[in-house]
């Protein structure tokens, strides 16, 4: 995964009664931080505005430049969910916090980011514990440490803030009987921000290939009824049949050049599929996803 570009990070001598290192966060330029990048398929996350509760938020870093702000008071974990943030310094996103937990008599808590490139909520962690916080990738435990309280400020202040920059999302995953999958992809069902809620703005995305190489496929309609959905493409047609009205088992199909291919499904649900789609088919390969795993 490529990493994210570094802050640079002065360190400042002072004598006052005795010797005093001050981290502070150097600019490298003076320039506006650029605008939120996206990549192919990903609409560019709306800008959210921290001013309002800026003086209730710290930072905290890896000393490599990938840094969480979020806020002061790690118990109020209603508050940490909704105004927890990862980035370079510079550029920040909202991480979805799915799961959390919190100790009042060791003044502890955790925050599961979700992550899709892991096997589930407890692999990709924000821990804070004994005064200390740590970032957990599967096994990489990343120590973190707290920016000065003013460097926290000023670089909260300069940077930009922005909502979920990955709003993708697994719909539909099948293969045949040779290892061809075929995948479909869309925009999140209910994204924070724009209500996405139904085919129109699904943004359906058709790959097909073997493990590794699934490419994209051009599309031409997506069809959706009572009796399932069929996603149309220049290669072919690949149908999911099913019966909303009776919920039953779903079955899919592949149609090319009047030749009809049974296909089986598989469980886009299941972390240990997630993990197979994101690491293992190539549709992501070599993307961001904004979230910590990125880098730590």
């Amino acid at each position: 995964m490529r990493t994210a570009p570094r802050p640079v990070v002065a360190i400042r001598r002072e004598s006052a009664a005795g010797m005093v290192l001050a981290a502070t966060l150097a600019l490298v330029s003076t320039l506006t931080p650029a605008p939120a990048r996206a990549a192919p398929g990903i609409t560019p996350p709306p800008a959210i505005d921290v001013t309002p509760y800026a003086a209730t938020l710290t930072a905290y870093h890896d000393g490599k430049g990938h840094t969480f702000v979020l806020p002061k008071d790690l118990m109020d974990l209603g508050k940490v969910q909704a105004r927890l943030f990862y980035g370079d310094g510079k550029t920040f996103y909202r991480q979805p916090v799915d799961t959390m937990g919190r100790s009042v008599k060791d003044r502890s808590s955790s925050f599961s980011v979700f992550e899709p490139r892991v096997g589930g909520g407890a692999y990709s962690q924000l821990i804070a514990r004994a005064g200390k916080l740590e970032f957990h990738c599967e096994d990489r435990a990343t120590p973190l440490q707290p920016l000065a309280p003013a460097s926290a400020a000023a670089m909260i202040k300069a940077a930009r803030f922005h909502d979920q920059y990955w709003r993708r999302t697994p719909h539909l995953l099948a293969r045949d009987n040779r290892g061809r999958y075929f995948y479909v992809d869309r925009l999140a069902p209910k994204p924070a921000y724009d209500g996405a809620t139904d085919y129109r703005d699904a943004g359906f995305r058709v790959f097909s290939g073997l493990r590794g190489k699934l490419r994209p496929l051009k599309m031409k309609n997506v069809v959706s009824d009572a009796s399932g959905e069929i996603f149309i493409t220049l290669d072919g047609q690949l149908q999911l049949v099913f019966d909303r009205a009776t919920d039953s088992k779903a079955r899919a199909q592949w149609i090319a050049r009047s030749r009809t291919t049974e296909l089986t499904l598989v469980d886009t649900q299941a972390p240990a599929s997630r993990k197979m789609i994101y690491r293992d088919l190539g549709v992501y390969a070599g993307q961001r996803l904004e979230r910590p795993c990125d880098d730590l």
